[in-house]
């Protein structure tokens, strides 16, 4: 046992902090679990929020924790709000112009490639979108986007999203850097919660199969996107995800 090793290759503290998301989620929805299993009440999930609270703190310590708190706070409201602006943008552009140039309007401002998996809270995507609209928001097009009504400083909004964005998230992903080492005991309790996350996100799959954006909430890959920009890592989780969903 002196060699215990987690059966996930993900940071333990990305890790801790999707499990913590989840629980939330879970202890919110907790009607639509109970029928399915006796042990599945309100009290097992304050539990879960407990013990992946309680080992956040015991990794970074209680005052490093707060900071990672407060980064990840500011990096779910960032990505709220350049989300919501750029839906926003997006009904604007498809009201305001025929459909060939609305199309030729948002591919060239990246929506084709990453506005699907940035409006389901994937970090990286939402970077790749809020960078791709700044990078190709060119006086052209700006003058063609506003001539129809507008304004040129929801645009600038918009743009100054990303330079915020990633300072955020760079802040959030340093702070996620610096944590004690975990004691065999310690990893053994973080691999139990990572363990009864993925028994409810199983069950919370299949009770919202019709449902995508709370499929999404029991989807431990999305709720990893959420927390982390870190691809990698993700394609762990889709892959065993898309391997489980197979057997349904």
């Amino acid at each position: 046992m002196a060699n215990f090793r987690t059966s996930f290759s993900h940071k333990i503290v990305d890790v801790l902090l999707a499990s913590n998301v989840i629980s939330k989620d879970f202890k919110a929805y907790i009607d639509s679990f109970s029928p399915i299993r006796t042990d599945y009440t309100v009290d097992y999930a304050d539990g879960l929020i407990h013990s992946s609270e309680d080992a956040l703190s015991n990794l970074l310590g209680v005052d490093h924790q707060g900071k990672l708190r407060d980064a990840t706070d500011r990096v779910e409201d960032i990505m709220a709000n350049a989300k919501a602006d750029l839906h926003n943008f997006k009904i604007n552009v498809m009201d305001d112009f025929e459909d060939g140039v609305a199309e030729e309007i948002l591919t060239k401002l990246g929506y084709p490639r990453f506005y699907e998996e940035a409006y389901r809270n994937d970090q990286e995507s939402l970077m790749s979108l809020l960078n791709n609209f700044k990078n190709s928001m060119t006086e052209d097009l700006r003058t063609l986007v506003t001539s129809e009504g507008i304004n040129p400083g929801f645009i600038d909004r918009i743009i100054g999203y990303a330079p915020e964005f990633q300072e955020a998230n760079l802040a959030q992903e340093e702070l996620k850097n610096t944590w004690n080492e975990p004691s065999i005991e310690a990893r053994k309790e973080i691999q139990k919660i990572y363990d009864e996350i993925i028994k409810i996100c199983k069950i919370g799959r299949i009770i919202y199969r019709d449902n995508p954006e709370m499929r999404d909430r029991f989807t431990f890959s999305k709720v990893l996107a959420k927390v982390s920009a870190n691809r990698a890592a993700r394609k762990e989780e889709e892959d065993r995800e898309a391997a489980e969903d197979a057997e349904e």
